[in-house]
């Protein structure tokens, strides 16, 4: 199975209520890696927050201006389906980031929002997550911070980014993997 690393950025803090409005990664390979960056107007009935754009410092104006949800998913599964046949049940990819149950949760209802309901199609059941990996390593190695977030873990490795961008955030994440897996 490949690992298909992955990062959102959204509307909201519910997956049923708000949508995603930035979704980005790429497939981890031994060749130069596949990457993927999108923007996206949520779909029609998603709420945009006002305090989810504080924090990924995007305006509602600029989200509206994005391309449409339901032509953004349909690129993205053209793109998957060029690296995963959807008919065979082993060849799926496996979801990796950080705190990736949050973004595995926008992305199974952005495909219901949009009438697919083949997920699994695409995707394992399994998934590979870096903060409870980070958590690990802070135990092992005593390392101190303030908190787990990823931008003061990546602040710790040097690794810089515009932090709650959904590129930044993933290549942050697999950054920071790649500092602390000889550890956990």
């Amino acid at each position: 199975m490949s690992m298909l690393w992955v990062d959102t950025e959204t509307s909201g803090l519910s997956p049923y209520k708000n949508g995603i409005i930035s979704l980005a990664g790429f497939i981890d390979t031994p060749s130069p890696n596949v990457t993927f960056s999108y923007e996206s107007r949520p779909h029609p009935n998603d709420k945009i927050e006002s305090r989810a754009l504080e924090v990924n410092g995007y305006r509602e104006s600029q989200i509206r201006e994005f391309p449409d949800s339901y032509d953004v998913i349909s690129t993205w599964e053209s793109f998957l389906r060029n690296h995963v046949n959807p008919f065979d049940t082993n060849d799926k990819l496996t979801l990796c980031g950080y705190n990736i149950g949050f973004d595995m949760r926008f992305l199974r209802a952005w495909f219901q929002k949009h009438g697919n309901n083949y997920f699994h199609s695409y995707f394992s059941k399994d998934f590979f997550d870096v903060l409870p990996l980070v958590k690990e390593w802070r135990k092992i190695t005593g390392t101190k911070l303030h908190n787990n977030k990823l931008a003061t873990v990546a602040q710790h490795f040097d690794i810089t980014g515009d932090f709650h961008s959904a590129l930044d955030d993933i290549k942050a994440t697999y950054e920071i993997y790649q500092q602390i897996k000889e550890y956990v």
